[in-house]
């Protein structure tokens, strides 16, 4: 995983000038942003893609979320 030392690290080591430093963020910001999707909207491309799969995470994720409480009670009780 890239942490902000590592991008420090590499812009010290590159010493990119002004108009680098702006070409390359705005690169990677473009970048971000063109995989920011709503939740809703990738559920709906998973259902579109397999419906079976959607369903099944859906039932897995409900499940999840019904059972998670008592485990959270649980673990706060053993620390």
């Amino acid at each position: 995983m890239t942490t902000d030392e590592r991008f420090t690290a590499a812009f010290a080591t590159l010493a990119p000038t002004p108009p680098q430093r702006r070409r390359m963020d705005a690169t990677v910001a473009s970048r971000l942003e063109a995989h920011d999707t709503s939740i809703v909207a990738e559920w709906l491309e998973l259902l579109r893609l397999s419906p079976a799969a959607g369903f099944g995470l859906g039932a897995v994720s409900a499940a999840s979320l019904a059972i998670s409480p008592p485990f959270v009670w649980l673990a706060r009780a053993l620390v």
